[in-house]
């Protein structure tokens, strides 16, 4: 007499897939983890290379250079996203000149604000003032032809990048105030480190 096989999977089956499934998981959700802490990473290393090339460019050029942020979200310009390259283009009435375009965080990361525990914006000088596109509330950080740096207080700065996402309406949402990178700058001979804390 021929037996029948009831359909299913045996306790065999599902213990395997089981343990696949858990391998997956040890695999996939650290390297998830890390996806932001790398946007923090990633921002905070090309701030740096910007405000070398920033400094390279004062250098180069024997005029006043500057890494402006904006504060004010307006058009492509985001409020704590976004930076760019500035320069003196003429001495004698004070007018800056953007030199390159509008550079933006990598999304995951946003400066920090007032809100945070440090590193923020408004610890360095700020200013309304128009880089083209209209008179705007700017931070900045400045660079003297010699390569120096203007401090805004005392001879270092320091802007950190934060872990943060933007919502549709522009707002930024800082999902850890742990998860920090800080760019330090020492004015009086214009060395730049990054640093974790």
């Amino acid at each position: 007499m021929k037996t029948q096989r009831k359909h299913g999977f045996t306790l065999v089956e599902l213990m395997t897939v089981v343990l696949i499934m858990g391998i997956l998981m040890a695999i996939g959700v650290p390297a998830l983890m890390s996806f932001r802490a790398t946007a923090v990473s990633n921002g905070t290393r090309t701030l740096a290379n910007t405000l070398t090339l920033a400094r390279q460019y004062a250098i180069t050029q024997r005029t006043w250079t500057r890494v402006i942020f904006s504060l004010q979200t307006v058009g492509q310009e985001k409020s704590y996203n976004t930076y760019c390259i500035a320069a003196l283009t003429n001495n004698a009435l004070w007018v800056w000149g953007q030199v390159g375009n509008w550079e933006s965080l990598p999304h995951g990361a946003a400066f920090g604000n007032t809100d945070m525990p440090q590193g923020s914006l408004e610890t360095l000088r700020t200013e309304n003032r128009n880089y083209g596109a209209g008179t705007r509330r700017y931070a900045y950080i400045e660079f003297k032809p010699s390569g120096g740096g203007n401090p805004p207080v005392g001879n270092f700065g320091t802007v950190s990048v934060y872990e943060g996402t933007r919502d549709g309406d522009g707002e930024i949402h800082y999902t850890s105030t742990q998860n920090r990178a800080d760019v330090f700058y020492d004015t009086l001979v214009g060395r730049i480190r990054i640093r974790r804390p």
